[in-house]
């Protein structure tokens, strides 16, 4: 695999962390011996996109649980 430079954005502020992981995951299993290139000869574009959706709604309409959804679109540049 040749160098990759890898960005993920998220559009929410409260799912920043969850762009961080990804990130961090993927940039381990790109490059495991070296970890992020000096050098990247290409960027891959990340935007990640997250939806919830209430599913657990008591009575008093408190949510204690949530479908969460995750689309990423990907860019290699």
């Amino acid at each position: 695999i040749p160098p990759i430079a890898i960005e993920a954005n998220v559009t929410e502020r409260i799912h920043r962390r969850l762009g961080q992981v990804f990130r961090n995951t993927l940039e381990d299993r790109l490059h495991p011996e070296t970890g992020a290139p000096a050098n990247p000869e290409y960027r891959l574009v990340t935007y990640l996109t997250v939806t919830q959706t209430p599913v657990a709604i008591s009575r008093d309409g408190t949510v204690s649980r949530y479908n969460v959804n995750v689309q990423a679109d990907m860019r290699l540049i």
